[in-house]
């Protein structure tokens, strides 16, 4: 089997993988960052001792990591060269190395010019992760039932979208008397119960 052809099949099996849920994920954040790494604080160096070596190092590191592609280049490219090379000696007769030469400048091209742009055209329309409902402490909702012992239903925006909460006023309020369309302040969230506790405004 040509080589060229073992690099395109590899190439596209990376892709695939990308376009799984997870890995997707490290392809657009791969290359470059490194967890816990304190690059742009220059200050932390000053100070001596362990700690200082240990900011060192990370910098160190943080910056060799720069230069590594991120996986989406990486297998993009392998296609891209494995389809050119794979084309040029097997349809053209070139040989391995003037077609190894050609097919790596077409595919850094191709991955500048086409695939790059393709790619972050892709991530516009992917899914936002939702933000945990905790946000929502100290935010205002408003309630769409009456509130009877305490309790009801609340109505807030919430990334963007109107959810409905189950609700409670606050234990020094229980027996305040709360109306369809007031104005209350979330002070406390539940999210597993998707329950907020509430203060009258």
């Amino acid at each position: 089997m040509s080589l060229f052809l073992v690099v395109f099949i590899a190439g596209l099996a990376g892709m695939a993988l990308l376009a799984v849920p997870g890995f997707g994920r490290l392809g657009h954040h791969a290359g470059g960052h490194i967890p816990h790494a304190h690059v742009g604080h220059p200050a932390h160096v000053a100070h001596p001792g362990p700690h200082a070596a240990h900011v060192q190092q990370d910098n160190r590191l943080s910056n060799a990591f720069r230069f590594i592609p991120a996986p989406r280049v990486v297998f993009t490219m392998a296609t891209l060269f494995g389809a050119f090379g794979y084309a040029l000696q097997s349809g053209l007769a070139w040989k391995v190395v003037p077609a190894a030469i050609t097919a790596a400048l077409g595919a850094i091209l191709l991955e500048r010019m086409v695939a790059t742009p393709l790619w972050n055209l892709m991530s516009r329309f992917e899914g936002k992760p939702t933000s945990p409902l905790t946000d929502a402490l100290m935010t205002e909702a408003v309630a769409v039932t009456e509130f009877h012992n305490g309790k009801g239903v609340v109505r807030l925006v919430h990334d963007g979208r109107s959810i409905q909460l189950s609700a409670s006023l606050n234990p020094a309020e229980k027996a305040s008397v709360v109306s369809v369309g007031d104005t209350l302040r979330i002070v406390d969230v539940e999210p597993g119960k998707e329950h907020v506790t509430v203060t009258l405004l």
